[in-house]
């Protein structure tokens, strides 16, 4: 094994912990416009629609920011034009990226794996990736960063595991993969020949450490 590929969010990045705290955000800035549900509830919706307009910019039919008006416009009900959508929904990536926060056992795998090439493969958006990394300290640890708008394959595609690999100049079945989704990190990456090792927040037995003991590192 000479490379480390790495899903980011919840693998990396609590970004479970980033979501609850800019939807607290957001619901703070409109509440008076929502219905009488318990938070959980409201968040529950949200995640439903979130999930429902990032499948059509996987698809190409809207762009980043058109996913993030969209979803907007759905969960208040209201039909903003574009300049009142970015004004609404403002306060929720700003409390995103303010809240983003590496697992606590990151550092550590870091440093044991200081001397293994390593590169991030996400499906998130270039650009807020790339703010994420730059945030956490994670660019200066890694050897770059591998989305879907610059290699044209969303996992679990094939294209963008081999792109990862590529640009670390080895092989695929050279490479071991760390994510949190088995259908989008696990299993497409075993296809390709690669050890794969499922983390999980949470779980004793699937952290980043325990797959430093997997993969013998």
């Amino acid at each position: 094994m000479k490379a480390l590929l790495l899903d980011l969010d919840d693998t990396l990045v609590d970004e479970q912990r980033a979501v609850r705290q800019a939807f607290s955000a957001l619901l703070d800035r409109h509440r008076d416009q929502l219905p009488d549900l318990p938070e959980a509830a409201l968040l529950a919706r949200w995640r439903e629609i979130t999930l429902r307009h990032w499948v059509r910019y996987e698809r190409g039919e809207i762009s980043f920011l058109g996913q993030r008006r969209d979803r907007l416009r759905e969960f208040l009900g209201r039909p903003f034009t574009d300049a009142e959508a970015d004004a609404a929904v403002a306060v929720y990536p700003a409390t995103y990226l303010a809240s983003v926060r590496l697992f606590a056992d990151v550092p550590e795998f870091l440093a044991r794996t200081e001397g293994v090439p390593r590169i991030i493969v996400t499906n998130g958006e270039t650009d807020l990736q790339r703010r994420k990394l730059e945030l956490t300290g994670l660019s200066a640890r890694v050897a770059g960063l591998v989305t879907p708008m610059e290699c044209r394959s969303w996992k679990p595609d094939p294209g963008i595991f081999l792109a990862a690999a590529a640009r670390l100049c080895v092989d695929a079945g050279q490479c071991a993969m760390l994510g949190d989704q088995e259908e989008m990190d696990i299993l497409p990456a075993r296809k390709l020949g690669m050890a794969a090792f499922r983390v999980a927040a949470g779980d004793p037995g699937r952290t980043l450490l325990k797959a430093l003991d997997f993969l013998r590192l």
